[in-house]
């Protein structure tokens, strides 16, 4: 029986190096060796502990990489952007050629090694919308294709990856590559919560600052988008609760409330100026529209709003659970009927928290429902 190699040889080694003209080398391994757990046509690196293969099931043309061991579930995604020949560093660049299987057709080297090589422009994307078991993916956000091959486990991975992020992310023509997917996510969640296009820009401003000042410690961009959203609603002043991005963007609120946290101070919105009255009235607007509850008592609600900040301050309030008290209050008014819990559904508040809003402004407001 044959010795397996146990460790790849130095020329094996330098393969995984920057070739002269820009070319990487991704994976290496025996053709036709299957591993147990790795889908049909996996190439492993022994070395490094890292395997890599090409999804056909949903992204054909894009190729993911696990470090470490595939129960660690770090997986990175590269566009399979060319695949040439190994035979020398000057080969020609050929196209991706696709078989009946869809996988991107391969070489031989020298020693009988199957080797996919990209070009040096592309890159690794960790994809924080495709979601690896419960929990969202974590880690570098864009770096060279090599970074992953040289990193001789997942401890050595990530102390290189503070020193590769800094400076990469600062690239201005990989910003310009960095903006299709997140602002189009950032689009997509500000069509969900049908927010105004004043806020949207403010949002697509933000992150791009945040991306020119990132530095290795930032959070990832998946948290970065909710957040951003966050920050722009509470510069425009247009009330927008955490409960609710956190339902459209699939990040938790706590996540959201500490990333907007980190930032603030960069993207000057630590102190924002909030107008309560404005947001509690758009969000009375909000509640009305939900419930279709008739103009004429939205109008009253308005009016009630203003006597009572006319006679009290609304520091401290939720101004959902205001609204929502103002709104039981018109609705009773008007002999209209309407229940607490389903304004408190609405709303995302507790029924005893509209119940006591309504007291509240009962009190303050002088009004008498006996007549």
């Amino acid at each position: 029986m044959k010795n397996r190699e146990k460790i790849p040889s130095r020329k094996r080694r330098n393969l995984l190096q920057l070739y002269p003209n820009g070319l990487v080398v991704i994976a290496t391994g025996r053709p036709g060796r299957k591993i147990k757990g790795l889908p049909s046509g996996s190439l492993f690196l022994k070395k490094y502990y890292a395997w890599g293969f090409i999804n056909i099931a949903k992204k054909p043309d894009y190729f993911s990489l696990y470090v470490t061991r595939p129960e660690s579930r770090i997986e990175y995604f590269g566009k399979v952007k060319d695949v040439v020949r190994s035979t020398s560093a000057d080969s020609p660049v050929s196209k991706i050629i696709e078989k009946r299987n869809n996988l991107p057709e391969t070489w031989k080297d020298a020693e009988n090694k199957k080797i996919i090589l990209l070009k040096k422009e592309s890159l690794v994307k960790i994809s924080p919308f495709i979601k690896a078991g419960k929990a969202p993916m974590q880690g570098l956000v864009y770096t060279k294709l090599s970074k992953f091959a040289k990193a001789k486990n997942t401890d050595d991975f990530r102390r290189k990856q503070k020193t590769y992020k800094k400076d990469y992310l600062r690239n201005p023509v990989l910003l310009q590559t960095l903006f299709s997917n997140p602002l189009a996510k950032i689009n997509e969640i500000c069509l969900k919560l049908n927010l105004p296009e004043d806020v949207r820009r403010t949002a697509r401003d933000l992150f791009t600052v945040s991306l020119k000042k990132r530095t290795a410690q930032d959070p990832p961009i998946y948290l970065l988008i909710p957040a951003v959203l966050f920050a722009s609603s509470r510069k425009k002043e247009y009330p927008l609760s955490l409960h609710r991005l956190s339902e459209e963007s699939g990040i938790s609120y706590i996540k959201i409330w500490e990333t907007y946290k980190k930032i603030s101070s960069k993207l000057d919105v630590d102190k924002p100026s909030v107008n309560l009255s404005k947001s509690i009235k758009e969000y009375v607007r909000r509640f009305g529209g939900n419930l279709e509850i008739k103009k004429d008592i939205l109008s009253e609600s308005f009016q009630l709003i203003e006597e009572a900040r006319k006679k009290r301050s609304f520091a401290g309030y939720d101004p959902k659970g205001v609204a929502a008290g103002v709104l039981y209050l018109s609705m009773v008014k008007n002999r209209k009927k309407i229940s607490q819990k389903d304004l408190a559904e609405i709303a995302n508040v507790s029924t005893p928290t509209v119940r006591s809003r309504y007291k509240e402004l009962l009190d303050e407001l002088d009004i008498n429902l006996d007549n």
